[in-house]
């Protein structure tokens, strides 16, 4: 999706003949409330993608606080930087009604929040349709900029609503841009050919293992007495995101591990700091090895869509459906190989198809007792206890030349089991799969 962009006074995009002073527009979605430093330098120093934190991509060295609410860069400084020195923005999407065209719009702080009596902001405008019964997606809106501004701000007014037709136009479009194709029907190439540098790979008939789908998780190191868990959480929250492990028997692992060491390889990203070699990928788990794909729930500050599931025959599951540990699924990922305080290929979750679904069972902190059972007879009777002596003359009458010795137990004869591999034997495993594979 292209970006519609401010310069001069105007706005410009690919698709518009020329640069407009003003347009006409449907804002489509006003984005998440974001903050960035800048500094004096002009270069982002510092940023949050939720106005609570900063972004994971930060860099510790120009990180100006843990949260945004302790930071000095968010009190005003006086008139040197007209307000805070670390600014809020937004970036809204866009249809353009005489092209076509979705597109993306950022606007800073005093195209949100301006005082101005007459013109309205982005947030005044919200609360003027509100006021007035209407909503800002239904209503084709007029942006321009301000005339007498020191800082350009574009300001918003409404033309007219929006027919029935031209919402179900617009919502189609919408619907066609971000609903994601699906890699189970159409081979990879038919799907995936728009980016000679992605490589994608579908993984076949695995066993899904603790899979977290149906929304955004983020490890919580403070949950479980402190030791971690994964919950739930916003697709804002730092670090959130999609993701599902999944269990592989050694041959499994060994093909996708050669196809991992080639991405890692032939990634036009590489150059001589990187390792020849991609480290171990993968962990043991009761003799099978374990791979995990994800998806960063926010991506560029915009939240990402969330994996699509379908099952067997290529339907389309509900986005909140509960994917379950133990059920049997295919896996389709994009390859990211990456080079960083760690060096490997990072597994990017793209969609899930389920072949065979366990269902879901709420586990229970009780054990069982005697008492009511669901769906147990409770009117009928229950049976006489029996006579003692009725009791003891079922049991065979007890022998009396017992033998002084009791021969020894016969041993029972059990399949051997192939010992667990342990972390330290990965090692030579992979040295066995790189030879086979090269």
């Amino acid at each position: 999706m292209d970006q519609l962009v401010v310069q001069d006074g105007a706005f410009k995009h690919p698709d518009l003949p020329a640069p407009l002073p003003a347009l006409e527009a449907v804002v489509i979605n006003v984005g998440t409330l974001s903050r960035s430093y800048t500094g004096h330098s002009g270069l982002a120093l510092c940023w949050s993608l939720d106005n609570k934190f900063p972004a994971q991509d930060v860099p510790t060295d120009t990180k100006q606080a843990a949260r945004c609410l302790d930071c000095a860069q968010s009190i005003k400084h006086g008139w040197v930087y007209k307000g805070t020195p670390c600014k809020f923005y937004t970036i809204i999407q866009l249809f353009l009604p005489a092209t076509e065209t979705l597109c993306l719009l950022r606007l800073e702080a005093a195209s949100l929040f301006s005082r101005h009596h007459i013109y309205l902001s982005l947030f005044k405008y919200i609360d003027y349709l509100e006021t007035n019964g209407e909503e800002l997606g239904d209503i084709l809106t007029h942006l321009y900029f301000g005339s007498n501004d020191e800082v350009a701000k574009i300001y918003f007014k409404p033309v007219r609503p929006l027919t029935k037709a031209e919402l179900l136009h617009i919502e189609q479009l919408n619907q066609t841009a971000f609903t994601p194709q699906n890699p189970f029907h159409l081979t990879i190439e038919e799907n995936f050919m728009s980016d000679s540098n992605a490589v994608f790979h579908l993984i076949n008939n695995v066993t899904a293992f603790y899979p977290r789908i149906d929304q955004p998780y983020f490890f919580d190191r403070t949950a479980n007495a402190g030791k971690g868990k994964s919950v739930p959480c916003e697709a804002t929250t730092p670090n959130a995101r999609y993701e599902t492990s999944f269990l592989m028997d050694e041959k499994q692992a060994e093909a996708l591990y050669v196809l991992m060491q080639k991405a890692y390889t032939d990634t036009p990203h590489r150059d001589k700091t990187w390792p020849a070699k991609l480290a171990q990928p993968f962990k043991i788990h009761e003799e099978q090895f374990v791979g995990k794909a994800n998806l960063k729930a926010m991506y560029k500050n915009e939240a990402t869509t969330p994996p699509p599931i379908f099952d067997a025959s290529n339907t389309r599951l509900p986005a909140d459906f509960l994917l379950t540990t133990d059920s049997l699924i295919n896996v389709f990922v994009e390859f990211v190989p990456f080079n960083m305080t760690t060096t490997g290929v990072s597994l990017r979750l793209k969609g899930v198809q389920v072949l065979k679904y366990v269902p879901y069972v709420p586990s229970s902190p009780f054990v069982a007792q005697e008492g009511f059972v669901n769906g147990a007879d409770t009117t009928a009777e229950p049976a006489p206890e029996p006579e003692p002596q009725a009791m003891f003359s079922a049991f065979p009458p007890v022998e009396e030349d017992i033998p002084d010795v009791v021969p020894e137990p016969v041993k029972r004869v059990t399949k051997k089991v192939k010992p667990i591999k342990k972390e330290t034997d990965l090692a030579s495993v992979i040295d066995k799969w790189s030879a086979d594979g090269s």
